[in-house]
């Protein structure tokens, strides 16, 4: 609106004259859209129109209203702000004291969704520069959000109303009066919505990218600190837990037990450190599950080895690690075992690969807790133990809490299994080593008083006829003399039918996990599994069954290995089909099998048996650094880095993976045989995994080009459903597949390993049904991941491939810049759409005709023809009188009649040769068209877009693994010291990345000299042998660069804390100083 001229006001007229005939809110949606026009037109010129119907065209395209509530962006809002002068700021005053007298907020919705639409639709010049900046800069100087309401009510105020007249304070208080009568705040959440739409609308321009890009940065600047879990958690807690948990599994404390319990505290308060060992672990575990044998534990163990017997699998492999840990506890090696060993080692050595697979975990923890020593358990128990002490890992793998389970209680989760479950999580937590659960349980524990079941009676209505009922259930004298002490009930006491009763009002039980505590611990052990999830890398076995909690569990750890013969349930069937009062389901199989399981992405990959689940999970722990401290295990390759790819995608539909792994004659773009896939029949349209490029982890990250189906299965609860098959094209993003790669991307990202994403997507689907299935808040979930990633991610377009659109702005560098790169081979193509778009749009059928009739000689030659004679026709026209019609002047003159047969010969001769130009067209429109897509092709070539800069360089496919390959391993390496050099700083300085590579580089050209320089930008394999060779050296200059900042920033904090302290202390501190000086 600007301020009110007779326009402006006629239209605010008429827009409130409609809301008050039809008895509406002047306040909504539709009322906002009023507002918006108001905005726009003023006087309409073809700007204006031109916005106006392509605003309405773009709601109408997609269905949505023209003015959605998300319009309260803070770019609307610091848009309209200006500069402030003494006019803005009477607004600004006025409306907070509006606001203040009232106690509402200061912003209503409705000026913001007007705001809005004028942001997105006109263009960035240099007026709206300059008041953009403006309002930055008022925000900046005082200190206060950009988006604060502050802001915001002034802007919306000053655009909407100008000076402040009876008509607008009316306007201001019906929005405040609609707001306050429904209880809505007047600014809605949706501004976060409008910072969204803002990205991805219009067309996004250089400058536009910068402004959004700066406001980000500028919020994120000022935010306040992260939550602790950040920063170090005292270890107090976890040495106190640690304690509670031995002494739970000692049992009954004798003179022994005291003496190791005040000599290992002691020991730990000594030398300040926590106070459990593994060691004492390991003998609290030893008497917890030894003991001895009586009829309890022997019926245990036959029936766990016959469970293993009856279904021919082997009783020491993971398959049964509930029989694993019986048979390894508590029997003794025999030639079966001890071969199965054998071979397990020998798989892991054979391969140059970690043992720590579950099935060693398993075993070392077998051996631990084994039963009666002889000379070959004892040196099974020393290896085990030092094989474990010198990698830092596990000795006890949350696997044998599994098992453990399994044989207790059928495998269900109570308060001590919970408590040990979480223990020994947050110890690899602790420690940032991985995490291996194997899931053999039965949820959450359900038990029963025991011991008031079989003492308590019943008082019945009619003892006679105890089909009537019963009052309520009680105690005799005597029972409740035995079971008063226990505290197993509550009663009341009460004379009922001649006799005192102990009437029952509450049960109990002496024991734990009966019930609700049982959930309260379930609730732990999943918040620990998903903080677990977050810090290092956690993977689950599904070697039997899951079910409740233990599904929660295994799904919060995400890398799951589900035994084709287990399920993964929440409910059994069962107890399912007497909710829905009829057989429905036949197995639990059929609720959480592989075949459902497998197909929605929850088990990243099934085995077969028992011994290829651990095998799959070692293989996955191959790829993994051994902490999250520590690089990748970069292994030694026997596949030459530097030979080509000579695989080449085809320009029709093929399959993808050959692209990575090669066939039988051509190897593809990895090292063979190094290419792990997972998840691989959930959202087909994109293929995730990890493999080794020379010898280097990368988590894998490709797109399927053919058409993909998927069965969705029918409902077997609902008799009207069917089973559907859907298709899918390939190179596009579905729901489905976005949120595949948004969970793989996560996934390696917690791995530390660097991402390689080849990509080949033309977009996302807009469709309605993807629409209403999320598809845009998984999208923005990919960004959000490659936001988060720490390890390199590298994104290569391949020959042939093409990126487009929305695709191609959650996968750009500029997302994560400190960690993302983006390479294209000469023959890829990437663009805001696709070049037969491109020519719907930018070179519509009349831009085809033009170059049709600049270019073609034909052409050429009847457009001037038809000039020609169309100017005769006009010379003759000019000879006769124009006061008459030229038919009458022809018939009235002689000469008129030569000049009728001659204009009649020309007009015969023009619908001639208009008809042959035609038919020209219509014979020159196939090829002209294709003319056009190749010209709209152009624009999108590997070459613009490395001039544009939106890649970083053009790597031909051939070239391929070589290049890459060295610039990962440079990437790792640098990004490693530059941890070095930013942890060297501190706490005296903070250093960024940035700022820490200029120092690396620095460094570099100190060593190798100014005429070596140029490699740091050029030569990734001089880089990298130049990283590895100084982090090798004490008397390097990386080394001793190094020392001389700890040094200073040693120095420097120490002058810092001198200078806070008072006189006194100073001079006790030099002091001191002084004397160790003397000392030495």
């Amino acid at each position: 609106m600007g301020s009110f001229g007779p326009h402006e006001d006629w239209l605010f007229y008429r827009a409130s004259q409609y809301a008050r005939d039809r008895s509406i809110p002047r306040v909504s949606t539709a009322c906002a859209a009023a507002n918006d026009l108001t905005h726009y037109m003023g006087s309409f010129g073809p700007h204006e129109d031109w916005l106006f119907y392509r605003a309405s065209q773009y709601a109408r395209d997609r269905s949505i209203p023209r003015v959605s509530t998300a319009c309260a962006a803070a770019n609307d809002l610091t848009h309209y702000m200006g500069s402030f002068g003494p006019h803005e700021d009477w607004l600004f005053y006025r409306a907070s004291q509006y606001a203040r007298d009232r106690s509402i907020p200061r912003v209503s919705t409705a000026c913001a969704a007007a705001n809005d639409l004028t942001h997105y639709m006109g263009s960035f010049g240099p007026h709206e520069d300059w008041l953009f900046y403006r309002a930055s800069q008022y925000a900046r100087d005082r200190s206060i959000p950009r988006v604060s309401t502050a802001c915001a009510a002034a802007n919306d105020l000053a655009h909407y109303m100008g000076s402040f007249g009876p008509h607008e304070d009316w306007f201001f208080y019906r929005a405040s009066q609609y707001a306050r009568d429904r209880s809505i705040l007047r600014v809605s959440t949706a501004c976060a919505a409008a910072n969204d739409l803002t990205h991805y609308m219009g067309s996004f321009g250089p400058h536009e990218d910068w402004l959004f890009y700066r406001a980000s940065q500028y919020a994120r600047d000022r935010s306040i600190p992260r939550y602790a879990r950040d920063r170090s958690i005292p270890r107090v807690s976890t040495a106190c837990a640690a304690a509670n948990d031995l002494t739970h599994y000692m049992g009954s404390f004798g003179p022994h037990e005291d003496w190791l319990f005040y000599r290992a505290s002691q020991y730990a308060r000594d030398r300040s450190i926590p106070r459990v060992s593994t060691a004492c672990a390991a003998a609290n575990d030893l008497t917890h599950y030894m003991g001895s044998f009586g009829p309890h534990e022997d019926w245990l163990f036959y029936r766990a080895s016959q469970y293993a017997r009856d279904r021919s699998i082997p009783r020491v492999s993971t398959a049964c690690a509930a029989a694993n840990d019986l048979t390894h506890y508590m029997g003794s090696f025999g030639p079966h075992e001890d071969w199965l060993f054998y071979r397990a080692s020998q798989y892991a050595r054979d391969r140059s690969i970690p043992r720590v697979s579950t099935a060693c975990a398993a075993a070392n923890d077998l051996t631990h807790y084994m039963g009666s020593f002889g000379p070959h358990e004892d040196w099974l128990f020393y290896r085990a133990s030092q094989y474990a002490r010198d990698r830092s890992i596990l000795r006890v793998s949350t696997a044998c809490a599994a098992a453990n389970d399994l044989t207790h209680y059928m495998g269900s989760f109570g308060p001590h299994e919970d408590w040990l479950f979480y223990r020994a999580s947050q110890y690899a937590r602790d420690r940032s080593i991985p995490r291996i659960y194997v899931s053999v349980n039965s949820g959450a524990r359900i038990g029963v008083a025991e011991e008031v079941k079989s003492e308590f009676n019943v008082a019945w209505i009619d003892a006679e006829r105890p089909e009537r009922g019963f009052k309520y259930l009680y105690l005799t004298p005597e029972a409740y003399s035995r079971l008063g002490p226990l505290g197993s009930v509550k009663t009341e006491l009460i004379d009922d039918e001649g006799e005192s009763r102990y009437k029952i009002t509450d049960i109990i039980g002496k024991e734990d996990g009966l019930g609700v505590e049982c959930l309260r611990d379930a609730g732990l052990i999943a918040g620990e599994t998903a903080q677990a999830y977050e810090d290092i890398v956690t993977i689950s076995i599904v070697t039997c069954r899951a079910i409740g909690i233990g599904s929660y569990v295994v799904r919060l750890g995400h890398r799951v290995v589900q035994v084709e013969s287990s399920y993964i349930i929440l409910t059994g069937y069962a107890a399912l089909n007497k909710v829905l009062g009829r057989a429905v389901y036949a197995s639990n199989n059929q609720l959480g099998g592989v075949q459902i399981m497998h197909n929605n992405g929850v088990s990243h990959a099934v085995a077969p048996t028992d011994l290829e689940a651990v095998r799959t999970a070692l293989r996955w722990l191959s790829y993994v650094p051994k902490d999250k401290f520590s690089m990748v295990p970069i292994m030694r390759c026997v596949d030459p880095i530097d030979r080509p790819v000579e695989w080449v995608p085809p320009k029709a539909a093929h399959d993808p993976r050959l692209m990575l792994t090669g066939d039988s004659q051509r190897p593809g773009f990895f090292d063979a045989g190094s290419f792990d896939e997972i998840m691989k029949p959930w959202a087909q349209t994109v293929i995730t995994g990890r493999a080794r490029l020379g010898g280097i982890p990368v988590g894998v990250i490709a797109v399927e080009t053919r058409t993909v189906e998927i069965t969705l299965p029918a409902d077997p609860a609902n008799l009207d459903s069917e089973s559907k098959t859907l298709q899918q094209a390939g190179q596009v993003w579905f729901p489905d597949s976005a949120y595949k790669t948004s969970q793989a991307i996560n996934d390696f990202s917690r791995e530390n390993l660097p991402i390689i994403i080849f990509a080949n997507w033309r977009g996302f689907s807009g469709g309605q049904k993807d629409m209403y299935e999320q598809i845009l808040k998984f999208g923005a979930e990919i960004v959000r991941a490659l936001r988060g990633a720490t390890a390199p991610v590298l994104v290569y377009v391949p020959p042939g491939a093409e990126l487009r659109g929305g695709a191609w702005a959650v996968v750009d560098p500029s997302v994560n810049a400190q960690r993302m790169e983006m390479y294209a081979d000469p023959d890829a193509r990437g663009g805001v759409l696709e070049a037969e778009g491109i020519v719907e749009v930018k070179f519509k059928q009349r831009d085809i005709l033009k170059t049709m009739h600049r270019l073609d000689p034909e052409l050429l030659r009847l457009s001037a023809r038809i000039s020609e004679i169309k100017d005769q026709i006009k010379e003759i026209s000019k000879g006769f009188d124009r006061r008459g019609s030229i038919d009458d002047v022809l018939v009235r003159t002689d000469a008129g009649n030569q000049a009728e047969s001659r204009v009649r010969e020309l007009e015969t001769e023009l619908i001639a040769a208009e008809k042959t130009v035609k038919a020209r067209e219509k014979e020159l429109s196939p090829i002209y068209h294709e003319i056009a897509v190749q010209f709209a092709e152009l624009h999108d070539t590997a070459e613009r877009m490395l001039e544009k800069g939106c890649i970083f360089d053009i790597i031909p496919w051939r070239d391929s693994r070589r290049l890459l390959h060295w610039r990962l391993l440079r990437l790792l390496r640098q990004n490693a010291q530059e941890r070095r050099v930013q942890a060297a700083g501190r706490p005296a300085a903070h250093m960024d990345q940035g700022a820490a590579a200029a120092t690396l580089r620095r460094w570099f050209t100190e060593d190798r000299g100014e005429t070596q320089s140029h490699q740091w930008e050029n030569d990734n394999e001089a880089v990298c042998r130049w990283l590895e060779s100084q982090a090798g050296d004490e008397n390097s200059v990386l080394e001793r660069n190094l020392r001389a900042i700890k040094q200073d920033a040693v120095l420097q904090a120490c002058n810092n804390l001198v200078m806070e302290l008072t006189p006194s202390q100073r001079a006790e501190f030099v002091r001191k100083l002084t004397a160790l000086e003397m000392e030495q």
